[in-house]
């Protein structure tokens, strides 16, 4: 976690004491707020929500779905499929304890099937 000390100028302040310590504590808020909102390898996590116990997830906008699918103890499981941003299917397939199994389908741009991959263990 990074620290969130913030130097503070040695000497008279300029301006308003009031506005400076405001001004302080909400750029430590802000930094919190990112940390929490950034996974373990600093990208931003996508929003997120469970609905029919379905997890989906959303790309950046938090309007179009990313993906969707089972996540069972921390891992994904069962049918997965993720979309673009204009909401068309890129990809699907089956996952059995978090590792991909079976065919694994690529879609082009239209939906139709562009490629398919056999991940059999």
């Amino acid at each position: 976690m990074k620290s969130l000390y913030l130097p503070v100028p040695v000497g008279r302040l300029s301006g308003n004491r009031k506005s400076f310590l405001a001004d302080l504590a909400k750029a430590r808020y802000d930094e919190r707020k990112t940390e929490e909102m950034e996974g373990a390898n600093g990208v931003k996590d996508k929003k997120q929500e469970v609905i029919d116990g379905l997890t989906i997830k959303y790309h950046a906008n938090g309007k179009t779905i990313w993906s969707k699918g089972k996540i069972t103890e921390s891992q994904s499981e069962g049918y997965w499929e993720w979309y673009r941003t204009d909401g068309t299917i890129k990809r699907s397939g089956y996952f059995e304890k978090g590792d991909p199994v079976g065919e694994w389908i690529t879609y082009d741009s239209e939906g139709k099937t562009y490629k398919t991959t056999n991940r059999d263990k």
